[in-house]
């Protein structure tokens, strides 16, 4: 059945679907071509429907038009004249200038001095909803290029009601089931284009899924990257690729994935509770099994054939194929997976490294918190781009994303405030 459409205003790279069509699955039947439609709200507020095609005989996914995108990670685009053309020059020569004095985090946050809000770009007012889907009371999301690059690689899917594929032989009863995620893309948008459109796609084809979200998460991830890395190695090598973190719920739990650096955080009565563990080649197990593999990190980067500042990603083909110098597994696309039970927490909060590059997790969630609203919904916009706000202001280099994802408890407090 076709889930009722809300009004959201469109903002570039993220996509929002509202069903899927059992259609979109092929049979068993080996000869069998099925054609079906997914409709979605594109990033014009206008609804449409993608045709796909699906060719059972070479068990392939849906058909797909792919377009190669490189961008080279180590060059930026030129400035754009109406972002803060001064802020950029002063941030990137500060950065280029740094002395080799080692300081917290904390403390290069406390030095630096902050932007004026009213002084950043114009941030589009995010992506919200207006009504509960089971225990999602509210969600927004809200995505921005940041001061200083011209380009945005980062994507956001949501899916607020998965249907049961046809080729899913799970006999029970289909549990109300949502995604959210956002890829982090770097080196282009390709990757990150490629798992919005398909990786929730890959998860619920899975036969354990619903029985076994996480291993369901965990084969779907694992068949949807070995699908894109041939699809990238066609005529031209594309070399992008992408972080990820993912929030699948099903019923009242809720399974969270992360590849990469983006990361996920609970606020739980009020306060910051952590989720997910940055990949970083810094860290002590990341290190082990880098060198394990025959891969080297140095200056906290890996060197395969190509350099990347974080230990698992989606894509990066050069990075991970063989026949162009890259060691299989050294860059892993393994998730971390955690389970969690929606029973008084407040929202949980789903953002790229652009946002934690100048703001810890716990500083996070008190952005969050000072928002003043008695509507649920109109709390989670807020709180997204006053987030976005604040991360920026601190002078992060990077694109910025934030998906807040808000539980029952939060709207009975606003209710509460209402009486």
């Amino acid at each position: 059945m076709k889930q009722s459409q809300q009004s959201l205003k469109g903002i570039p790279n993220i996509r929002t679907q509202y069903y899927l069509s059992s259609s979109l699955v092929g049979s068993q039947n080996p000869q069998k071509i099925n054609k079906g439609k997914s409709t979605y709200i594109d990033d014009t507020n206008k609804t449409k429907e993608t045709n796909c095609q699906i060719n059972e005989k070479s068990k392939s996914q849906s058909i797909i038009t792919y377009k190669k995108i490189n961008v080279s990670r180590d060059n930026h685009k030129s400035d754009d004249s109406q972002m803060l053309p001064q802020f950029k020059k002063d941030i990137l020569k500060s950065r280029q200038s740094q002395q080799v004095i080692q300081k917290t985090k904390q403390q290069q946050r406390s030095d630096s001095p902050l932007i004026p809000i009213d002084s950043l770009p114009h941030i589009e007012p995010s992506k919200i909803s207006t009504k509960n889907v089971g225990i999602v009371s509210a969600y927004a999301a809200n995505t921005h290029q940041g001061l200083i690059r011209t380009y945005n690689e980062d994507r956001v899917s949501i899916i607020l009601n998965l249907m049961k594929p046809a080729s899913n032989t799970f006999a029970g009863q289909w549990p109300q089931s949502s995604f959210f995620a956002i890829y982090d893309g770097h080196g282009g948008a390709a990757c990150a284009d490629y798992m919005r459109d398909n990786l929730h796609q890959y998860i619920i084809r899975e036969d354990c899924f619903p029985s076994n979200p996480r291993l369901a998460i965990s084969r779907g991830i694992e068949k949807a990257e070995k699908n894109y890395l041939q699809l990238a190695d066609q005529k031209v090598l594309d070399k992008s690729g992408s972080c990820a973190v993912i929030a699948l719920i099903v019923d009242k739990a809720i399974y969270i994935a992360n590849i990469g650096d983006s990361r996920a955080i609970l606020s739980h009565q009020g306060k910051c509770s952590s989720i997910t563990v940055d990949h970083k080649p810094s860290s002590e197990n990341e290190q082990q099994r880098i060198t394990k593999l025959g891969g080297q990190i140095y200056q906290a980067q890996i060197q395969v054939s190509s350099r990347l500042a974080v230990s698992r990603t989606l894509g990066d083909a050069e990075a991970k194929l063989p026949k162009y110098g890259g060691i299989q597994g050294v860059i892993s696309a393994q998730p971390d997976i955690f389970q969690i039970t929606v029973t008084d927490q407040d929202f949980l909060i789903l953002a790229c490294d652009g946002i934690f590059d100048k703001m810890n997790s716990e500083e996070v969630i008190s952005s969050a918190w000072t928002v003043i609203s008695n509507d649920v919904h109109h709390f989670a916009g807020k709180a997204v781009e006053n987030i976005m706000r604040q991360s920026m202001s601190r002078k992060t280099v990077d694109n910025v994303t934030v998906v807040l994802i808000a539980f029952p408890q939060l709207e009975k407090k606003f209710k509460q405030q209402q009486q």
